[in-house]
């Protein structure tokens, strides 16, 4: 059974909608949902960011019944090099994972060769820019375009997030293929507004929003900026998950 990882519920929202005959169960702090789409039986699993999560939702997959079979992780993710604008999906080339500090943790580690062929036909299918790009695991969000610039340059990846090492491990513990395809939403360049690091990240609530906008008024500005590179990364991720139910390799319960 394909099953989606995400960290934020909005990723693969409008996947999950269309879903027939959706069934949810709750997963850690977050949830899964199976549901049909095109003949193929998929969960979609959203755990909420950060690595605590992560790990606490690749040790709970062992509970999904029909159990998982293959894991994709999908989401946004920060660009770390430069060209990779927002919307662009970046299939991992490895996997690695960064200290606080910037130091290396644990070894590099890979994508199923077999699934990253998968998420290849899938990406072609979408005709989303795309590209290949390791992916780097760190256990805070960096949000300034130095922190980005630094740390890519230490690590050579193209995109950081916040779960992906996490959940390859995970992959490996249960033999599960993994890989990853992430949507680039802030590319290096460009800054993160602190404020969304407060927020609810089930969503956050009108009163959140205002206060912050109270406590600074230059969020105004950023929120607009914000919000296109959020719907050109949602939508990426939705074309990329759509053609892969109609990639004919993915079969129908597969």
């Amino acid at each position: 059974m394909l099953t989606i990882l995400t960290a934020l519920p909005w990723e693969a929202s409008a996947f999950s909608r269309r879903l027939r005959r959706p069934r949810r169960v709750e997963l850690g702090d977050g949830w899964a949902t199976w549901g049909e789409r095109k003949g193929a039986g998929v969960w979609v699993v959203v755990s909420g960011p950060g690595m605590e999560r992560a790990a606490a939702t690749g040790a709970a997959l062992t509970s999904l019944d029909p159990p998982a079979s293959r894991l994709l992780a999908v989401g946004v993710a920060g660009g770390m090099r430069a060209g990779l604008a927002p919307g662009t999906v970046v299939l991992a080339e490895a996997f690695q994972r960064q200290g606080r500090g910037g130091q290396r943790v644990g070894e590099r580690l890979q994508p199923d060769k077999d699934l990253a062929a998968l998420g290849v036909e899938a990406l072609d299918r979408a005709r989303v820019p795309w590209t290949r790009g390791e992916s780097l695991t760190v256990a805070a969000p960096l949000r300034r375009a130095e922190e980005k610039r630094d740390r890519g340059s230490r690590s050579q990846a193209s995109v950081v997030q916040m779960e992906d090492y996490l959940w390859a491990e995970a992959a490996g513990e249960l033999g599960l293929p993994f890989t990853s395809l992430r949507a680039v939403l802030d590319p290096v360049e460009a800054d993160l507004p602190s404020a969304v690091e407060s927020w609810d990240w089930r969503g956050p609530s009108v009163s959140e929003v205002a206060r912050s906008l109270l406590r600074g008024p230059s969020l105004a500005l950023a929120l607009p900026r914000l919000a296109w590179r959020r719907r050109a990364a949602r939508r990426a991720i939705d074309a990329v998950l759509e053609a892969l139910v109609d990639t004919p390799r993915q079969g129908a319960h597969a």
